[in-house]
């Protein structure tokens, strides 16, 4: 029949010359033949060589991404604010306006206005015999930072009351 060949005694990898055939050596690499990342292979549990290379790349990862989601949080945060300033404004102009066209006091319409929108608001009262006009003006807070004149505005018309 055929010639048969001779079968190497070699192992794979000692055939290929990646790692040293010593027993004290077991874990060292061979001259010219570099790792493809470092970490101590013998210590770890039985992973092939891309598992041990991704090692710790998710804590990277969300190292890197947690400033930016917290900085959306904020900003989200901060718009929600500015949106609840501004809805608290519309509302407060509304009580004020029918306060005010009920027959009572420009000061109690402004006194009204201000126990919705808060007592840092400006509001102004003014209008003939027939409609009343009332403005709220209040600062947006921004989460403790100061960006600069940013103020929520709301107004409401009434028809005065006979």
């Amino acid at each position: 029949m055929g010639m048969r060949r001779a079968r190497s005694t070699h192992s794979v990898s000692a055939r290929r010359g990646t790692r040293a055939d010593a027993p004290d050596d077991a874990g060292a690499v061979r001259r010219g033949h570099a790792p493809r990342c470092a970490g101590p292979a013998r210590d770890a549990p039985a992973l092939d060589e891309a598992d041990r290379c991704d090692r710790g790349s998710v804590t990277a990862e969300l190292a890197v991404a947690l400033p930016a989601v917290l900085l959306v949080l904020v900003l989200v945060v901060m718009v929600a604010g500015a949106g609840l300033t501004q809805a608290r404004c519309v509302d407060a102009a509304r009580v004020g306006a029918r306060v005010a066209a009920l027959g009572e006091s420009a000061q109690a319409a402004a006194a009204a206005a201000r126990r919705v929108a808060g007592p840092a608001a400006r509001v102004t009262v003014s209008g003939d015999a027939q409609w009343v006009t009332v403005a709220v003006d209040a600062a947006v807070p921004l989460a403790g930072w100061d960006v600069g004149p940013l103020r929520a505005r709301g107004s409401a018309v009434a028809w005065v009351e006979p």
